[in-house]
């Protein structure tokens, strides 16, 4: 990822087994567990956790 790129911190979850990950998903949408580039089960999808709390629409930042 280079430094022109907008990408934000966020949780994701691996739809094949579940295990959660801090993870980077990017403007485009891709979304990479940090520290894990390969990513989980064979490159299997993350879906990233959103924060549901009353009054909050996005995922709180670390």
């Amino acid at each position: 990822m280079n430094g022109d790129e907008e990408s934000r911190k966020v949780a994701a979850v691996c739809d094949s087994c579940g295990t959660v990950y801090a993870a980077v998903e990017r403007q485009d949408g891709d979304v990479r567990p940090i520290g894990s580039p390969a990513g989980c089960c064979s490159g299997s999808k993350l879906t990233v956790v959103e924060d549901e709390s009353p009054g909050s629409d996005t995922v709180e930042s670390w």
